[in-house]
């Protein structure tokens, strides 16, 4: 019996430390170029409609967010790193680099308006270079549905390769100078996924085999 208990603790143990201090969890979004507005003439571009694209960043969950209204969610600079692969075109930021980045969930229920429910992440860098010039860089994960519908049902989950529930889904990059604006990238969200368990997901799972290894121990 104590080496049984002694097993389970380190167990324990183990998934404790594994987890990190953080509730930090990595969104995956993918999806295709659907139009490219190109204002200040730069060539050759890095992409074209019909380039993919997948954009990672990791969002840290256990900072408190912020309410304009009971309906909206506002996560200040949660979003501590990022990666972007588009076309030819890479980037990516963590801190301490200028990169900051916000969560908005809102769930604005009728009589309309607004009557949205809203899923969004934006991500801004002005440390960003396109083409060899400095510029900000403004990227946007955005999933609406004006019906007000999809957070009123309570078994939907927003990460999950099915986004049917959401009456838009665009991703966006845009590149900005000093007064101007050099281009804008629009594409679709073919999926919003987190590949990954989170850990509180790793704690559960190992609490779980913990008692059904007991539970088969007391049958036998």
């Amino acid at each position: 019996m104590p080496r049984r208990i002694g097993t389970h603790v380190l167990v324990l143990l183990v998934l404790i430390l594994a987890a990190p201090a953080h509730a930090l969890t990595t969104y995956v979004a993918r999806g295709t170029v659907t139009s490219v507005f190109n204002p200040a003439g730069l060539t050759p571009l890095p992409f074209a409609v019909g380039s993919d694209y997948v954009v990672t960043f990791t969002v840290d969950e256990s900072l408190p967010d912020t309410n304009a209204d009971p309906d909206r969610s506002f996560f200040a600079d949660s979003i501590l790193s990022y990666s972007l692969t588009l076309g030819s075109f890479t980037a990516s930021g963590e801190p301490p680099t200028s990169t900051r980045g916000v969560l908005v969930v809102d769930d604005w229920p009728p009589p309309c308006p607004p009557c949205l429910d809203q899923w969004q992440a934006v991500v801004r860098d002005t440390d960003e270079t396109l083409l060899g010039a400095s510029a900000t860089d403004w990227q946007v994960v955005d999933l609406r549905d004006n019906t007000a519908t999809v957070f009123s049902d309570p078994s939907f989950q927003v990460l999950t390769e099915d986004l049917s529930g959401f009456s838009s889904r665009e991703f966006s990059i845009s590149w900005f100078a000093p007064g101007s604006q050099l281009l804008n990238a629009f594409g679709t969200i073919d999926s919003l996924v987190v590949p990954e368990p989170r850990p509180g997901m790793l704690l559960a799972a190992g609490l779980a085999a913990i008692a059904a290894s007991g539970r088969r121990r007391r049958r036998s």
